[in-house]
């Protein structure tokens, strides 16, 4: 994330609980405000120890339509390959709050789209 461009903040850390601690995933999230735009929205970043990491962070959230809440958590599987997240977001176009959720399940290399869990 480019500071000059994007001011993050609130970042969240999970990381895998291999027993072996050979290969440990960490995933971070966290609240971005686009400084030039002023949406807001939610990143992601992925990396290991065994020198693997995503080419860049990730918007999960939709900055055209959303509005990330302050709740939002991250979670990974014990061997790493599983990284899901779910948070709370105001939808603009119906004005409803929602929980959300995305997950991957190649260490971060992909993401499924946004799915709402349920509407507030």
């Amino acid at each position: 994330t480019d500071p000059f461009t994007i001011d993050a903040s609130n970042p969240v850390l999970a990381s895998s609980q291999s027993k072996s601690k050979k290969n440990v995933t960490a995933a971070v999230v966290w609240k971005a405000l686009d400084l030039k735009t002023k949406k807001q929205m939610l990143q992601v970043a992925v990396a290991t120890n065994d020198g693997w990491s995503t080419d860049s962070t990730i918007t999960i959230s939709d900055p055209d339509n959303e509005i990330p809440q302050n709740q939002y958590q991250i979670e990974v599987s014990e061997n790493g390959l599983v990284i899901g997240i779910v948070w709370s977001s105001l939808i603009i176009s119906e004005g409803k709050i929602v929980t959300r959720r995305v997950y991957s399940d190649d260490r971060g290399e992909s993401w499924s789209k946004p799915t709402t869990l349920c509407e507030f």
